[in-house]
C-alpha cells in the first residue's frame, strides 16, 4: 500500500550514501515511494554531513529552501539525520532556526526514522511539535538485516562506525 512518497538529498561520504539508502529501505518498508523532487515528496529526508565547512552551509540554505515547501504542503513531513546533528547543540539549534522541521535524528537513531515518520503521517496533528533523537552510544548496535534500497549500483558498503561526530573531532 503506498502512502505517500519520499525525498532523500544526501550531503557528504560515500557511507551518507549508503545510510540514505538504508533510510530508502525503511520508507519503503512503511509503505513510501520514492518522488522525483522535494517539492513533490510527502516526506523529505536530509541526511547530513559536519566535515565540511561548505557542505554544511549549503545543508543549512536548502533547509532554509524547504520553508516554501512547508508553507505550500502543510502535511510534508521534513527530517534532518546525521553527522551534522550529532554535533553538540545542532539538533536544538536547527529547530530554532527552522522551526518548520519534523524530525532530527542522529546517525545512531536513524534505524527509527521511519517509525517516528509513520507516527506523523498517521496521526497528522493539527499543530506539530519538532521531535530531536540524537543519541550518542559508544558501541551502537549493528543491524545488517535493515532494508536497503540501492540507488548508487554496484557497491559494496562495510560500516566501521556509525557518524563522524562520535569520534569526537
Amino acid at each position: 500500500m503506498n502512502i505517500g512518497t519520499y525525498f532523500i538529498e544526501t550531503y557528504g561520504c560515500q557511507m551518507n550514501v549508503h545510510d540514505s539508502e538504508k533510510i530508502a529501505g525503511a520508507l519503503k518498508g512503511i509503505g513510501l515511494s520514492p518522488a522525483d523532487s522535494a517539492s513533490e515528496a510527502d516526506v523529505i529526508v536530509f541526511n547530513t554531513c559536519c566535515i565540511r565547512d561548505t557542505a554544511e552551509k549549503r545543508i543549512l540554505g536548502n533547509i532554509g529552501d524547504l520553508k516554501h515547501v512547508k508553507n505550500a504542503r502543510k502535511d510534508t513531513v521534513i527530517a534532518i539525520v546525521g553527522c551534522m546533528t550529532q554535533q553538540q547543540g545542532a539538533a536544538e539549534a536547527l529547530i530554532e532556526k527552522f522551526p518548520f522541521i519534523d524530525i532530527v535524528m542522529g546517525t545512531v537513531n536513524a534505524p527509527e526514522l521511519a517509525v517516528k515518520v509513520a507516527e506523523i503521517l498517521n496521526n497528522k496533528p493539527t499543530k506539530r511539535k519538532s521531535r530531536i533523537e540524537v543519541a550518542f552510544r559508544d558501541k551502537p548496535e549493528i543491524n545488517e538485516n535493515e532494508p536497503v534500497y540501492r540507488t548508487s549500483g554496484c557497491n559494496a558498503w562495510v560500516n566501521i562506525m556509525y557518524g563522524l561526530s562520535l569520534i569526537h573531532i
